[in-house]
Formats: structure tokens, sequence, C-alpha cells
């Protein structure tokens, strides 16, 4: 069976046998080479992905809007920040997750 559930057999080289006369082939004496490498099950992926996916969704969604709003809100001409400068809280925005933009609107914003 050249296929079986969560392996795939790779055959290289020449059949050792032939099928009809049960012998092996003539001046054949490269040996045979079977190699069986391991294939996901795509099935049970996709299912977890269908478990998984309404709850990271939300969070995905609100990452991505907290965001946009917080690069948004700092590269306004008339805002000031606290702390360090803009190029700064950028990268915090950007680079720590639903915590960056939080923290700009929280601590980082100066209110005029």
């Amino acid at each position: 069976r050249p296929f079986r559930q969560g392996r795939r057999a790779i055959s290289l080289g020449p059949a050792p046998i032939r099928p009809e006369t049960g012998a092996r082939q003539p001046g054949d004496r490269r040996p045979f080479v079977r190699i069986e490498a391991h294939v996901p099950d795509l099935g049970h992926q996709i299912d977890q992905l269908r478990q998984v996916l309404p709850l990271v969704l939300p969070l995905l969604v609100l990452q991505l809007a907290l965001l946009l709003l917080a690069i948004v809100d700092l590269f306004r001409e008339e805002r000031k920040v606290r702390f360090v400068g803009k190029p700064i809280w950028a990268l915090v925005i950007v680079f720590v997750n639903i915590v960056g933009p939080l923290a700009y609107f929280f601590a980082g914003r100066e209110d005029a």
C-alpha cells in the first residue's frame, strides 16, 4: 500500500520485483529504496482552525482597530505626547499588540 493515513511512501529506483513473474529484473543491482514521510492530516487541522477562529477573530479585529486609531491620532500635527517622542510611541503602538495602543491612549497622550 503506497498511501496510508498520516504517512506517504515514496519509492526511488526501479521496482525490486516484477509483478508478473515475482522475480528481480535482470541486471538490477541497485537496492530498492523506500522513504516514508509524515503527511499531516489536513482534515483535523481544519477542524481545529474552525474551533479557534471564532475566539481569535474578535481579538484580531480589536487589535487592528486600536492600532489604526492610535496611529492616526499619534500623527496629528496638533497632538502632543508624554514621556518619549512620537517615533518611539509609533514603535510601541505597532509592535506591542493590544497593550501598545492602550498604553498610548491612557499614558502617552497629552490632553490639550
